[in-house]
C-alpha cells in the first residue's frame, strides 16, 4: 500500500515542477520585457532631449552650442529633421524624434556611440559635432 501512495503522487511532483518551470520561465521573459522597456524610455529620453536642445537653440538669436555626455553608449543618427538613438544596426528598438528645422540645415550624420555629441548654432545653421566648434 505504502508503494501506491508513492506512485500516487509522481503526477503531482511531475504537474508541480512544471508549474515551477513555466514560471521561472515567464518570469525571465518578463524580466527582459522590463529591460528592454526600460532602455526604450531611456533612448527616447535621450531623443526628447536631443531634440529639445536643438529646438532651443533654434530659437535663440546669436551662437551657441550645448554639451551632450550623457548618452549611456547608445549611438545617434541625424537624418534632416530627426535624431534616432539606437545601441547598434539591428536594433529594433529604435527611439526617434523629430526637432525644427532652421534656415538651410540638412543633418544627415551617424555617431557610433560618442562620448559626448555637441549641438551647435553657428549663423543661421544647426551643426553636430563630437568636438566643441570654434565659435571665433
Amino acid at each position: 500500500i505504502h508503494h501506491m501512495k508513492k506512485r500516487g503522487n509522481m503526477p503531482l511532483l511531475f504537474l508541480m515542477e512544471t508549474i515551477g518551470a513555466f514560471l521561472i520561465a515567464y518570469l525571465a521573459f518578463d524580466v527582459s520585457m522590463a529591460y528592454a522597456k526600460g532602455t526604450i524610455y531611456e533612448r527616447l529620453n535621450i531623443a526628447k532631449d536631443i531634440a529639445l536642445q536643438i529646438n532651443t537653440l533654434s530659437g535663440i538669436p546669436g551662437d551657441a552650442y550645448i554639451i551632450n555626455s550623457n548618452i549611456h553608449g547608445y549611438s545617434l543618427r541625424f537624418f534632416d529633421d530627426r535624431v534616432e538613438v539606437y545601441r547598434d544596426d539591428l536594433d529594433q528598438l529604435k527611439a526617434a524624434r523629430y526637432f525644427t528645422k532652421i534656415g538651410k540645415s540638412r543633418l544627415d550624420m551617424d555617431f557610433k556611440a560618442p562620448k559626448q555629441i555637441v549641438i551647435a548654432k553657428i549663423g543661421n545653421e544647426i551643426m553636430v559635432t563630437e568636438t566643441i566648434p570654434n565659435l571665433g
